[in-house]
């Protein structure tokens, strides 16, 4: 009776195990994405894909903030996609206006909060390799106020599979080796018995 109750114990944890190497996997892929701390400068962009790969024909919005007062109201950004990162400039937008929604961003320097502005940007990703996206921050008077720095994405052919499905088949795969392992072991201590 107790090697039963060992065995549906050694199940549970095994059951215990999956579900923690699958979320920890889901987990890898959501730390990934992009981060608005470099407000602190008063510029930052981020995509819906940062931080993964990005299948090729996938379209992708790019989205800048700006905390500076006198580009958000009545200023514009410039969008300008690079392909193959500082090679070529696929694409620039027009002058994209800037909106709030109400959203602040705390600057510990300056012990206030400042009301953050934004700005976006949808592409379809025509290549594959490395691209980038920069968002460029004018005033109403057309003088360039700040820019937001190179952000890399990585477009892939879609018979690539990205890190994190990597990693996630790599897991399940020794999930179920140990699995069968453990239930093989125990089915040899009940022929022994």
């Amino acid at each position: 009776m107790r090697h039963l109750q060992f065995r549906l114990s050694g199940r549970q944890v095994l059951i215990a195990l999956q579900a923690l190497l699958i979320a920890s996997a889901a987990f890898a892929g959501a730390v990934q994405a992009g981060s608005w701390s470099a407000l602190g400068s008063g510029y930052a962009i981020t995509t819906d894909w940062q931080g993964v790969d990005v299948p090729v024909g996938t379209v992708v919005t790019a989205t800048a903030g700006t905390t500076d007062e006198s580009v958000g109201q009545h200023g514009y950004a410039v969008f300008l996609w690079h392909y193959e990162l500082n090679a070529s400039i696929m694409f620039a937008s027009e002058n994209s206006t800037l909106w709030s929604n109400g959203t602040t961003y705390y600057h510990n320097d300056k012990k206030t909060s400042l009301t953050v502005y934004f700005s976006a940007d949808t592409r379809t990703l025509t290549d594959e390799g490395e691209w980038g996206v920069q968002a460029l921050f004018y005033d109403v008077h057309g003088k360039l106020r700040g820019d937001s720095g190179i952000i890399k994405i990585k477009a892939t052919s879609v018979t690539v599979i990205p890190e994190v499905m990597s990693t996630l088949i790599v897991a399940l795969v020794g999930s179920a080796l140990l699995t069968a392992a453990i239930n093989g072991h125990a089915r040899l201590e009940r022929k022994k018995m």
